[in-house]
C-alpha cells in the first residue's frame, strides 16, 4: 500500500513542473526556429516578377544573390493576363543590391539539385521600390534542362550502343577472345590432370628413392662400422711410426754427413793417388819385363826347362801415362 510518505513521490510536483516547462521551452525553440528560418522575424519588402508560365516555380522557394540567400517566394498566382505572378520577400537589409537593372532567373542548382531564383546585382542607381516589378531573365525551364540534357547524353548513349552491339558480333574479337579463354581453360584443366599424376608418380618415385637410400645409409653404416677396425690399427701405425720417425730422421741426418765426409776424403784421396798412377804403371811394366826375361832364361837351364813352357809371344805395350 503507498502511503503519503513514500519516498519516490517527494517533490512531484516540482519534478512534473520542470518537465511541462521543458516540453514548453522545446516547442518554443522549435516555433522559432521555423520562424526564422521562414524569414517571419525578418523586416522584408516585396517585389514581384512576372513569368510566362509557373514550371518550376514553389512557395517557400530560396532566393539567392551571389549564392548567399536573401528571401523566400511568399506566393504564385495567376493573373489577368494569364501569365504568374510571384511574389518575393526580400530581406530588407539587401534592398540596396536590387536595383532597377536586376535580373531574376530560374535556375537548378546543380544536375539533381532544386529550383532557386538567381538574382544579379544591377549598376543602376535607381533601386526596385516596394512591390516593384523586377525583370525575369531567359532561363531554362524543366524540359529545357531536360533536352539539352538528352543532347549530351545521347552521343554518350549511342557509343554504348555501337560498343555492345561490336561486343555481341559473333565473330568480333570480345567473343573470340571469349572462346580463347574457354579453350585455355580447358587445356588448363587437362595440364592439372596430367600435373596431378606427375605429383602422385612423383611421390611414388620419391618414396622409393628415399627406401633405397635408407638401405644405402643402413650399409654405409654397416661400412663405417667394418671400417673403424682397420681405422684404428691405421691410426695406432700412425702413432708408432710418428714415434719411429724422429730417431730415424736423426740417424739419416748423420748418415748423410759421414757421406758428405766420405765423399770429401774420396775427393781428396783420388787427388793425390791421380799423380802417382802413370809411374806405377811404368813400374809394373818394368817389373812385368824383367819377370819375362827371367823365364826366359830359366826356360834355358837344364833342370828346369822341362818343368817351364814356352811362353807365348804377348809382349806388353807399353802405354803413355797420359792414356
Amino acid at each position: 500500500m503507498i502511503t503519503g510518505t513514500d519516498t519516490r513521490f517527494k517533490n512531484i510536483e516540482r519534478k512534473v513542473g520542470i518537465f511541462v516547462l521543458t516540453a514548453v521551452i522545446g516547442v518554443l525553440a522549435v516555433v522559432l526556429f521555423i520562424a526564422v528560418e521562414s524569414d517571419l522575424l525578418t523586416s522584408t519588402y516585396s517585389i514581384r516578377l512576372i513569368a510566362p508560365k509557373g514550371t518550376g516555380f514553389s512557395q517557400g522557394m530560396p532566393i539567392k544573390l551571389s549564392g548567399f540567400r536573401i528571401g523566400r517566394v511568399k506566393s504564385i498566382t495567376l493573373n489577368d493576363s494569364a501569365a504568374v505572378d510571384v511574389v518575393l520577400h526580400i530581406d530588407r537589409k539587401y534592398k540596396k543590391w536590387i536595383r532597377k537593372d536586376s535580373i531574376a532567373k530560374l535556375i537548378k542548382e546543380g544536375m539533381i539539385g532544386d529550383f532557386i531564383i538567381e538574382i544579379t546585382s544591377g549598376t543602376s542607381p535607381e533601386l526596385i521600390p516596394e512591390n516593384g516589378v523586377i525583370t525575369l531573365g531567359s532561363s531554362m525551364a524543366f524540359e529545357d534542362i531536360a533536352n539539352e540534357l538528352a543532347s549530351k547524353v545521347t552521343p554518350v548513349l549511342l557509343d554504348i550502343r555501337d560498343i555492345i552491339a561490336y561486343i555481341n558480333r559473333e565473330d568480333g574479337d570480345i567473343k573470340q577472345a571469349i572462346r580463347n579463354l574457354r579453350e585455355v581453360s580447358g587445356n588448363l584443366e587437362k595440364s592439372r590432370q596430367s600435373v596431378d599424376l606427375l605429383l602422385v608418380s612423383g611421390k611414388y618415385t620419391v618414396e622409393s628413392a628415399g627406401k633405397k637410400l635408407d638401405s644405402l645409409l643402413t650399409m654405409a653404416g654397416t661400412r663405417i662400422e667394418q671400417i673403424e677396425p682397420v681405422l684404428s690399427k691405421v691410426d695406432r701405425s700412425m702413432n708408432i711410426v710418428e714415434k719411429s720417425l724422429p730417431p730415424m730422421v736423426q740417424k739419416l741426418d748423420v748418415t748423410l754427413q759421414n757421406i758428405q765426409l766420405l765423399s770429401k776424403e774420396l775427393k781428396q784421396t783420388s787427388a793425390e793417388a791421380l799423380p802417382q798412377i802413370p809411374r806405377l804403371i811404368n813400374k809394373t811394366d818394368g817389373v812385368i819385363g824383367q819377370s819375362q826375361d827371367l823365364l826366359e832364361g830359366m826356360r834355358w837351364i837344364w833342370p828346369l826347362s822341362s818343368a817351364v813352357a814356352p811362353s807365348e809371344q804377348n809382349p806388353l805395350i807399353r802405354r803413355d801415362s797420359n792414356e
